[in-house]
């Protein structure tokens, strides 16, 4: 096998050992592209409660955070992953303000909420994991 497969194959290897960040990470880069073509409803709320350009931008930031996760988990690069975890909380977070601020509180905006809140958790749990990893390696854990 040349270098190239190898390394290919050692890419997809590490996504398989955490498959639930794996599939964070493509979900993330899935629902901004289907929301930046408007595929579905992904693109709807969004767009009505912050505008084009801002949905837009948030797009961006969450193509941009999941390429970093799937890119970094696929290299061993926990810096690249923890930016792309970074992008997802600071992105999740300014749109909850947003839209609660925009549309007020009502069942819709809490169940976004809760949904956001929970991807949140999940992104700080596995940055923590992260910085203990990069502890151990350095021997200061």
């Amino acid at each position: 096998m040349n270098k190239k497969a190898e390394w290919v194959k050692k890419f997809f290897l590490r996504q398989a050992a955490v498959p639930f960040e794996t599939t964070l990470a493509f979900f993330f880069m899935y629902a901004a592209v289907a929301s930046m073509v408007g595929f579905g409803v992904v693109a709807s709320p969004l767009s009505r409660t912050l505008g084009l350009v801002i949905a837009m931008i948030f797009n961006i930031a969450y193509l941009i955070a999941g390429l970093g996760m799937f890119v970094g988990i696929g290299t061993r690069r926990g810096d690249l992953e923890a930016f792309g975890l970074i992008l997802i909380i600071t992105s999740l977070a300014v749109r909850m303000v947003a839209t609660g601020w925009l549309v007020g509180i009502n069942p819709q905006i809490i169940n976004g909420y809760v949904s956001s809140g929970v991807f949140i958790f999940a992104c700080v749990m596995r940055m923590r994991l992260i910085l203990k990893a990069q502890q151990m390696l350095n021997g200061t854990i």
